[in-house]
């Protein structure tokens, strides 16, 4: 999540001044479980700016947007782990395309996790088990289901990106060009060209007549 952060303000257009990093001890904790072993676990696990006042405030999002499956899918198939979901010029939500082909190896690997128990399968795909929230076996079963049903970008992704709008009241999705589409519209253009120069020279031979 750090080098996401930090890629993105090297990334980042506008000119930033990063005044505090809260990471580390700063954002540290130590708990105790039902056992009574101590652990380390976040303090803010998430962050949001307010535009006026340009202030910080830590923040917890309940509903984390549209299609959240396929982006899960993202991270275990060696997709770029950081992208820009939202186009701010016109509100679409994008889940970008990417090239991915499941190994066989991975398909097994992910059939027998899902037989796992909630608890053994936070234990095996969790970096901080303790840590994690309620529904965090529950969002990786659905994301293993997923690639099991699609096993290659061109079954996730028949009609290319994912595109959302917001209606007022929930996501949408709008259906771009498909892949099939594109070579047909390409074809198109270079006859639409041809047609607009042979009418330009004829309107300029009645000029000259």
């Amino acid at each position: 999540v750090v080098n996401s952060v930090l890629q993105f303000l090297q990334e980042c257009p506008m000119q930033l001044e990063l005044k505090q990093a809260f990471i580390g001890e700063l954002n540290t904790i130590r708990e105790v479980d039902a056992t009574g072993n101590e652990f380390s676990t976040a303090r803010y696990q998430g962050a949001c700016i307010d535009l006026q006042s340009r202030s910080v405030r830590p923040a917890v999002f309940g509903y984390k947007g549209p299609a959240v499956g396929t982006r899960h899918c993202r991270l275990l198939t060696g997709g770029k782990t950081y992208c820009e979901l939202r186009d701010d010029t016109t509100g679409f939500f994008r889940v970008a395309w990417w090239k991915f082909k499941l190994r066989p190896s991975e398909e097994i690997q992910f059939r027998r996790l899902l037989q796992l128990s909630d608890q053994a399968l936070l234990q095996c795909t969790s970096t901080s088990p303790r840590a994690e929230a309620p529904h965090f076996a529950q969002d990786m079963r659905e994301t293993f289901r997923t690639l099991l049903q699609h096993p290659d970008s061109d079954a996730l992704f028949p009609n290319g990106d994912l595109v959302f709008r917001w209606n007022g009241h929930e996501w949408e999705q709008v259906i771009e060009r498909t892949k099939a589409e594109a070579p047909v519209l390409q074809s198109l253009v270079p006859d639409t060209i041809q047609s607009e120069a042979e009418s330009r020279e004829t309107r300029a031979a009645h000029l000259l007549r």
